[in-house]
């Protein structure tokens, strides 16, 4: 296989980053993988234990904050994979930085915030000639590949559906914590009646059931998603597409809606003793802390739920006609644990090196050349992901 020259990772000290690192170096086809992380040590421990006579990995230091720290990383490179988050904070400014180095780019940005600030820099990135898949995770990525490959099936598209829920018994970050706030708070948006409107979030509750997934019944309700925001751009005539989310058990989704009620996630300090403390920063700390970390195994573990039940669940669900006949396609795709959410950009910005993804400027998953491929490149890496229909109905 031809090697390309350089991929840069940023972000390489987080638990994706990490992992898509350990990957990228292990297919070997980058000559060079550089990692950047501002927690500079961990980057440095983890590019000496992956180093090989085959691949060069260094590690480098990075403010994502600044855009002249970004533009130095990326120079050189053919393609980077961004897992620095949050996005609504950091995903514009990498972006825009990717662009006026002519670096292709991949992340997994999962705030709808800044999705249509990046989705705007669609003509910036077809002058500089590079590719920028914006959001290629589980959710969004994954959610949308699954839909388009369903809206393709159909000669018309009513509604779209993408719904994730999460067994969170691995512990997250800080980060991951704050996304949850930006999802579940205030209002988020939603496509309806051939629209952008904005909704509550935790509104339309419904109770859905997976029982391969697990026994209980899984509650879900509005979330703020990137797929209602780029879905419509893709899926012509779409009328209506809403994203859905919820966790197992229920009990975990409540207690970041009451944290988000009392204002726990507010960023306005507050007094505590001598020392001014923003009620967001506590609630983020003590979520990524070992203690509550262990709270969650322990209701997990009461709930019979098994370890290699761990982590990120989708189901989408897409109605429309065919021949003439109201046809609703559901379909369902897992995985143990969180894999896809790092492999799957990995694939992306593999596919992109290697010429197999073409289209230049600023697009979502579902905007690739051929969804079907990246999913079947997921199979054929042996994880264990599955997309079949398990619902086909005519209505």
């Amino acid at each position: 296989m031809e090697k390309r020259s350089r991929v840069v990772i940023l972000g390489g000290a987080g638990w994706n980053g990490s992992k898509a690192a350990g990957v990228v170096v292990e297919d070997g086809l980058f000559s060079e993988v550089v990692i950047a992380d501002a927690r500079v040590g961990e980057v440095e421990k983890l590019a000496a234990e992956l180093d090989s006579p085959k691949v060069k990995v260094s590690a480098k230091h990075i403010d994502a904050s600044d855009k002249e720290s970004v533009l130095e990383i990326l120079k050189g490179a053919d393609v980077a994979l961004n897992f620095i988050g949050p996005f609504y904070k950091y995903g514009a400014t990498i972006t825009r930085a990717a662009i006026d180095a002519k670096v292709n780019c991949v992340d997994i940005c999962d705030d709808y915030e800044v999705t249509d600030e990046v989705l705007q820099m669609d003509k910036a990135a077809k002058d500089a000639g590079v590719t920028i898949i914006n959001g290629i995770g589980t959710s969004p990525g994954v959610t949308q590949l699954v839909a388009k490959m369903a809206a393709d099936k159909l000669d018309e598209v009513d509604t779209i559906k993408t719904i994730f829920f999460a067994i969170p018994a691995m512990p997250f970050g800080a980060a991951v914590y704050d996304h949850f706030f930006s999802i579940l708070g205030g209002e988020v948006p939603i496509y309806r009646d051939g629209r952008r409107i904005n909704v509550p979030a935790f509104s339309e509750k419904e109770t859905i059931f997976a029982p391969y997934w697990t026994p209980h019944p899984i509650e879900i309700c509005i979330t703020g998603h990137p797929e209602p925001v780029t879905l419509p751009h893709y899926v012509k005539g779409v009328k209506e597409v809403v994203n859905k989310g919820g966790f197992i058990p229920p009990e975990f989704m409540e207690i970041f809606k009451w944290i988000i009620d009392i204002g726990l996630s507010s960023t306005e300090p507050i007094k505590v003793g001598d020392t001014l403390i923003a009620p967001k920063d506590f609630s983020m700390a003590f979520l990524a802390s070992e203690t509550y970390t262990n709270f969650v195994r322990k209701k997990v573990e009461e709930a019979g739920i098994k370890p290699d039940q761990y982590g990120l669940r989708t189901r989408e669900v897409v109605s429309g006609k065919r021949d003439g006949k109201q046809i609703r396609l559901t379909y369902d795709t897992w995985t143990k644990g969180r894999e896809t959410t790092y492999i799957t950009p990995v694939i992306a910005a593999e596919m992109i090196a290697k010429g197999r993804i073409k289209t230049k400027g600023v697009i979502a998953p579902e905007g690739v050349d051929n969804p079907q491929e990246i999913l079947d490149e997921l199979a054929q890496r042996g994880f264990p992901i599955k997309n079949e229909i398990i619902e086909e109905t005519t209505l």
